[in-house]
């Protein structure tokens, strides 16, 4: 298992870590899956995954991390997709004429200034 804060088990549901606001990395606790959205077209996007196991070598754990994958993959990653495509959908309605941020989705925020600041330079 992986060894996180000092633990052989993973002490938590999943991690995030954003590299890029189109690429991720979640770790979950049997598989950790890098995410990267590559736009191809307004109104498309190319979703592509890569799903690593927690295995160690143990056939049992490469099992358990099938079925982790497979659950992920058939529901959660639909549900977070619909969610995203009716939030996408809606944008150009002129429904809202501004978006808030979540209370920890500042650093998307910061992240945007700063590179703006970087390209201005």
């Amino acid at each position: 298992m992986l060894d996180f804060y000092g633990s052989s088990e993973l002490t938590c549901q999943n991690l995030v870590y954003h590299l890029f606001p189109n690429a991720m990395v979640t770790v979950l606790s049997h598989h950790t899956i890098l995410v990267v959205l590559e736009p191809i077209a307004p109104g498309r996007t190319r979703n592509i995954a890569y799903s690593l196991a927690h295995t160690g070598g143990d056939p049992a754990a490469a099992e358990t991390a099938k079925r982790d994958s497979q659950f992920v993959n058939e529901t959660g990653a639909p549900e977070d997709r619909a969610l995203a495509e009716s939030v996408q959908r809606t944008m150009a309605s002129g429904a809202n004429d501004h978006f808030t941020f979540g209370h920890f989705e500042s650093a998307i925020v910061h992240f945007h200034r700063n590179l703006n600041a970087a390209l201005e330079e």
